[in-house]
């Protein structure tokens, strides 16, 4: 079975299921419901738009309806004065905390205040599902294995676990980087952490994980899907797109990782085949709170080579609409884990035009119908030519519903399901009495 299809925990013998502590002794089970107690931290959350933190309120809506998990809160960073600070979010309680903005000195607010915060309600949980790794992930690591809590990091983007504890030359620097070579052992020896594929489960491995889960991310195919030919029509006509125009879509964070300058520069060089004029390209996102922020060069791209044809729109979560109205969907990321929009654009149907980075191929191979083109990332002109050859293909379809190609197990209802199984497993030596497992494809997601 390749990773995606199941999940494998390693080394069990080495650290009892239940159990943070070396001794191996299981702390009592606190849940009186029969449900496994989660409690969930993300840096960013909701409103806060990306990848991440839209997969991780998905997720947490399928665990609530599967009837197996129990979330008592979501901790997340205090990032704006205008946000609050305790709401409840599709029925989970979020609390924000720390200072508020995106500084280094906010950043370390938010850990210590997060250390404390779940310090103070470690009685409430069973497990500390922490989606992300790094420096956040050693917080929540450290409070884990003093609170002899389960804790399961989740690697959101390939490339954060090793690139957080990174080496260098120098004395200063050797000194510095062994330091964090030992915390980086720590964070991922004393939890179990969840790769999204082949490529993260290799760096985990590579940074001395003990239990390494093989997850991917999930869709909800209930709510991507395409649109027959009327409706789409409708809905292309009520974004200003008439039946001869073609609509190109980029959907992410505006930041220079996800190759906003590169994609730019392929969209100019359209303009030089005449049977491409009547091509637009919709930009949906935002560089807001985000470091390496885009929106300059954006805007200063714009002004220097105005195009009416260059549309950014708000953005929206769920995204489903601007998926439904386009024609293909474009995607030039130099980093990614396993990117919930290019899964949203082929639950939709869309053809794809990917960088070659290691999720994207591995997204190609596990969903061999699908129509995926990849390039050379960082190659503004191979992302033309794939553009192109795309474009080609979709003028020349026929107009009726977009067919789908992609594989159940990236599938909400399948990703899911193998977290409950994960969280069941865990708790197994907790004493805590699990429901039987129900079909959640078939609960209402509130």
């Amino acid at each position: 079975m390749g990773t995606g299809e199941h999940f494998l925990v390693k080394n069990q013998s080495r650290i009892p299921p239940g159990s943070n502590s070396p001794s191996g002794k299981a702390s009592p089970a606190k849940g009186l419901t029969g449900k496994v107690r989660v409690a969930v931290v993300i840096p960013r959350y909701y409103p806060i738009f990306g990848g991440a933190e839209t997969q991780c309120r998905l997720l947490n809506k399928y665990l609530l309806a599967s009837g197996e998990v129990e979330i008592p809160f979501l901790a997340t960073h205090y990032l704006e004065k205008t946000l609050t600070k305790v709401e409840y979010v599709d029925g989970i309680c979020v609390h924000r905390i720390g200072r508020p903005g995106i500084s280094r000195w906010a950043s370390y607010g938010f850990l210590l205040s997060l250390f404390l915060f779940l310090w103070r309600r470690r009685r409430t949980f069973d497990i500390v599902h922490c989606h992300a790794t790094g420096v956040c992930g050693l917080t929540v690591s450290l409070l884990g294995k003093l609170t002899r809590k389960i804790v399961v990091l989740k690697i959101s983007s390939n490339g954060e676990l090793l690139t957080g504890f990174a080496k260098r030359t120098g004395l200063k620097q050797m000194i510095t980087a062994r330091i964090k070579t030992v915390l980086a052992g720590i964070t991922v020896k004393t939890a179990y952490i969840v790769a999204l594929n082949e490529e993260g489960l290799t760096e985990a491995q590579q940074a001395g994980a003990r239990n390494v889960v093989t997850i991917p991310n999930g869709v909800d195919s209930r709510e991507y899907y395409p649109l027959p030919p009327d409706r789409r029509k409708l809905l292309r006509q009520a974004y200003g797109f008439g039946v001869y125009e073609t609509v190109l879509l980029f959907v992410g964070r505006f930041t220079r990782s996800k190759g906003m300058e590169i994609l730019l520069d392929a969209f100019q060089s359209l303009k030089k085949d005449a049977k491409l004029d009547n091509v637009h390209l919709c930009l949906a996102g935002s560089g807001t709170l985000q470091q390496e922020a885009s929106d300059e060069l954006l805007s200063e791209r714009r002004k220097k080579d105005y195009d009416e044809r260059i549309h950014v729109l708000e953005p929206k979560i769920p995204a489903v609409e601007y998926y439904q109205m386009a024609d293909v969907f474009v995607f030039p990321s130099r980093r990614e884990g396993l990117p919930n929009v290019v899964l949203e654009a082929l639950a939709c149907g869309l053809p794809c035009v990917l960088s070659d980075i290691s999720p994207h191929l591995e997204l190609a191979a596990k969903n061999p119908l699908a129509d995926i083109r990849t390039f050379s990332s960082g190659s503004a002109d191979e992302l033309g030519c794939c553009i192109r050859e795309a474009l080609k293909d979709v003028m020349n379809r026929p107009q009726k519903t977009l067919p789908v190609h992609l594989e159940n197990q990236f599938t909400m209802e399948d990703v899911s399901g193998k977290y409950v199984a994960l969280y069941r497993h865990l708790t197994a030596g907790w004493g805590i009495q699990v429901r039987s497992k129900n079909n959640i494809a078939d609960k209402k997601i509130c």
